[in-house]
């Protein structure tokens, strides 16, 4: 278990990330993942130590999509993969192949670096969060596919449990 994490939002490849570091004064844990390592709850949220990281970048939505809204609904992700050049940001898109109470599955290219990751949905100028990422597939075989914990109910419960929010 980490005892400190610092947020660096932006990097674009060059030493100096765009925004300045911030840090986190409490991280939540879903008491499902730490006791069962259930991949239905691979999630933390990390409480900032102040919203000027926030305010400076914007925010995402959320939305707990209705199953049939998330079949083969177009998605985004973006992260920092480990076999790309240092702290530079890759895109990627493709559509959600299943999805069950709790997870969605999808064919989408990530590597190590992209966990956490929000999947994203445009609607418009907005971008609503349907899912994280947690689970890579480690091969190139069609049949299978990267996997992330679907925003539910139960997600927003333990987002609110983490930020104080009711």
């Amino acid at each position: 278990m980490a005892t400190s994490i610092i947020v660096t939002a932006g990097h674009d490849g060059t030493v100096r990330p765009p925004y300045p570091p911030v840090a986190t004064v409490s991280a939540y844990i879903h008491p499902a993942w730490e006791s069962d390592a259930d991949p239905s709850f691979d999630f933390a949220f990390l409480r900032l130590s102040d919203d000027r990281l926030g305010r400076r970048t914007g925010y995402l939505a959320f939305a707990d999509a209705p199953d049939d809204f998330l079949r083969g609904v177009l998605i985004n992700i973006a992260g920092y993969p480990y076999d790309k050049p240092y702290a530079t940001l890759w895109y990627s898109a493709g559509r959600l192949y299943r999805r069950t109470a709790t997870r969605v599955a999808y064919h989408i290219d990530t590597k190590g670096g992209y966990s956490g990751a929000p999947l994203v949905y445009k609607q418009g100028r907005k971008r609503i969060v349907l899912a994280m990422h947690t689970q890579g597939d480690p091969t190139l075989e069609k049949s299978r596919y990267n996997t992330g914990v679907r925003v539910t109910g139960a997600f927003f419960d333990s987002l609110k449990r983490a930020t104080g929010f009711s």
